[in-house]
C-alpha cells in the first residue's frame, strides 16, 4: 500500500531527477547575430523583426541599402589612399640614335612584382642592351642593379622581377653602331 509519504518521496525524486537530466542536456544557441536581419538595428533579432517582415511580405522594390564606410583609408584631405592592384604601361620609345639611351622610371613601393616585355621591332639590327635597377628610397637613390641583357633585332623578351626597391628604373641602350629605332616596352605591376 502507497503512503501519503511515500507519494511526496516520489514525487520529490522525479523533481530532482528532471532537474538532473535538463541540467545535462545541452541547450542549442539560436545562432550568430546578423545585422542585415536586425531590421530595427536595436541589437537583438525578436518578434519586432519579424513582425516588420511579416508586415513587409511581398512587396517588392530596390534591394539595395544604403552603408555608411568609416574606416577607409584616406590622406588628411579624404582622398582614398589605396594603391590599385595592379597597374600597366604600354612605352612606344623614341627613336633611339647608336650610342644612346632613354629610362623610364615607375614607383613600385607596396607593389609584390613586376613583369617586362620589351620588343625591338627591327628586323635585323640594331641590338639593344636592357638595364634594370631598383632604387631604394628617392628617385635619385642609389640603384641595385638586377639584370642586364640584350635583345637583338626582331625579338621580344619577358622578364618578371620581384620588387626590391621604391622605384624600378628600366634604362634602354642602343649598343649598334649604324642603325637607330623605334622599340616598345610594356611594364605590367602587380601587388
Amino acid at each position: 500500500m502507497v503512503t501519503k509519504k511515500d507519494l511526496i518521496v516520489v514525487v520529490l525524486a522525479t523533481f530532482c531527477l528532471t532537474l538532473t537530466l535538463f541540467g545535462i542536456i545541452p541547450t542549442r544557441s539560436a545562432g550568430t547575430y546578423d545585422p542585415w536581419v536586425d531590421t530595427n538595428e536595436d541589437g537583438k533579432i525578436d518578434g519586432k523583426d519579424i513582425a516588420a517582415a511579416a508586415k513587409a511580405f511581398g512587396t517588392l522594390g530596390d534591394p539595395t541599402k544604403n552603408v555608411n564606410v568609416t574606416n577607409w583609408p584616406a590622406d588628411a584631405q579624404g582622398n582614398f589612399k589605396e594603391k590599385a592592384a595592379s597597374y600597366v604601361d604600354l612605352v612606344w620609345c623614341p627613336e633611339i640614335v647608336p650610342g644612346e639611351n632613354v629610362s623610364y622610371t615607375y614607383a613600385t613601393a607596396g607593389y609584390r612584382q613586376v613583369t617586362f616585355q620589351f620588343k625591338n621591332p627591327a628586323t635585323s639590327r640594331p641590338s639593344f642592351t636592357i638595364r634594370v635597377e631598383f632604387i631604394h628610397g628617392t628617385w635619385t637613390g642609389s640603384p641595385l642593379e638586377v639584370d642586364l641583357f640584350t635583345v637583338p633585332g626582331n625579338t621580344i623578351e619577358y622578364r618578371t622581377y620581384s620588387v626590391i626597391g621604391s622605384s624600378i628604373r628600366i634604362t634602354i641602350y642602343n649598343i649598334d653602331t649604324n642603325w637607330g629605332t623605334n622599340p616598345s616596352f610594356s611594364i605590367y605591376i602587380t601587388a
